[in-house]
């Protein structure tokens, strides 16, 4: 599978000891570990796969790759942005999709609140389970919530 990380150079978290957590905390939730990749933007990328309630016919795969762009100088308070890592990610038919900029692609859209007011409340662990729960309802048709 092509994904969109694969243009960018890895780097040793050893690195980036700062980011030690934040690459602890997914390594606990992704499938087959984590990997950084540097970003122009002079932020990192962790990249891994997240395990998905992706049934038969879901636009989702069960093993989801994502890549989570952290801020190198500030990681408690700039708020991540998470990209899917596929090329052939079907953006066009989930709702709650940012549009892309600065030559990245199109994110996730996680929270209606201002990201980074948001993200200002919640823990990184917090923001992974929002991530993960995100995944499960567009592979299950429930990024759209009705009230009845």
């Amino acid at each position: 599978m092509d994904k969109f990380s694969d243009q960018f150079n890895k780097v040793d978290i050893k690195n980036i000891p700062h980011l030690a957590s934040f690459f602890e905390i997914l390594a606990k939730c992704a499938y087959d570990g984590v990997y950084c990749v540097e970003l122009p933007n002079s932020k990192i990328g962790l990249c891994c796969e997240l395990e998905v309630d992706a049934g038969t016919g879901s636009l989702l795969h069960f093993r989801e790759p994502v890549m989570i762009e952290v801020s190198t100088s500030d990681p408690e308070v700039i708020s991540p942005i998470t990209y899917p890592d596929r090329l052939d990610f079907p953006f066009d038919k989930f709702p709650h999709i940012n549009y892309p900029h600065d030559g990245m692609p199109p994110s996730l859209c996680l929270s209606r609140e201002d990201t980074d007011e948001w993200y200002s409340e919640i823990s990184f662990k917090e923001y992974i389970n929002t991530l993960i729960n995100w995944l499960d309802d567009a592979a299950n048709d429930r990024l759209i919530k009705l009230n009845t």
